[in-house]
């Protein structure tokens, strides 16, 4: 049996809490490394990757299977251009949307922010970070899939209003050498919703990137 290449889970923009209905349900001698989006005002996505690829290698992962969720599979997607990875894994990744619903999001989160939490001082910065990431997420578009050599797979939950599923047939004509796979019983927080599926969908993928 071949080594399998340790996992590095990205989160979407929230907190790691996004992977821990997951962590339990993967086999215990996959290596994994749960790393925190970093905390930069107004980063776009290609320069959240350039961050995290030095992270990565700070951390001395070696070609991982790089996974991520919402924002983090766009990220997961760069960090593909920018280091050896063994494979990604995008759950309801960002970056496939059309325009109109990007500017649609943008405004639904705005209106959705509790003005009483964003004021809280123990709130400030996290609220600062979270706002920060956000504006740099919605003007991100998936381009070039000729840079990205590594072995892919796209995963969306059918009921998924914020990432819709839809989104998958973008994906198919933007990065059509990648797997897609649809969770039906999920919506966005599908780790949540269904951890058994998910879990099972990348352990799935996890061993064939590594020949197992």
């Amino acid at each position: 049996m071949n080594s399998f290449p340790p996992l590095l889970l990205l989160h979407d923009g929230g907190d790691n809490g996004v992977w821990e209905p997951i962590l339990d349900k993967l086999p215990g001698f996959v290596q994994v490394a749960v790393v925190d989006m970093p905390a930069v005002h107004r980063a776009g996505v290609p320069r959240l990757a350039d961050l995290l690829a030095d992270r990565a290698r700070e951390l001395g992962l070696e070609a991982p299977h790089v996974v991520g969720h919402a924002l983090g599979g766009a990220v997961a997607l760069e960090l593909a251009r920018r280091m050896p990875v063994s494979g990604v894994t995008a759950f309801c990744p960002i970056g496939f949307w059309t325009r109109s619903h990007a500017w649609y999001m943008a405004v639904r989160f705005r209106l959705s922010c509790d003005p009483a939490r964003l004021l809280a001082t123990s709130d400030i910065q996290a609220a600062r970070d979270a706002a920060g990431r956000v504006a740099g997420m919605w003007r991100y578009a998936f381009r070039h899939p000729e840079s990205i050599t590594a072995p892919v797979l796209l995963a969306w939950a059918m009921r998924d209003r914020l990432v819709p599923p839809t989104d998958a047939n973008r994906a198919r004509r933007r990065l059509p050498q990648a797997r897609q796979v649809m969770i039906p019983s999920g919506g966005h927080l599908v780790t949540h919703d269904d951890p058994t599926t998910v879990a099972a969908v990348l352990f799935d993928w996890h061993q064939k990137i590594s020949g197992n």
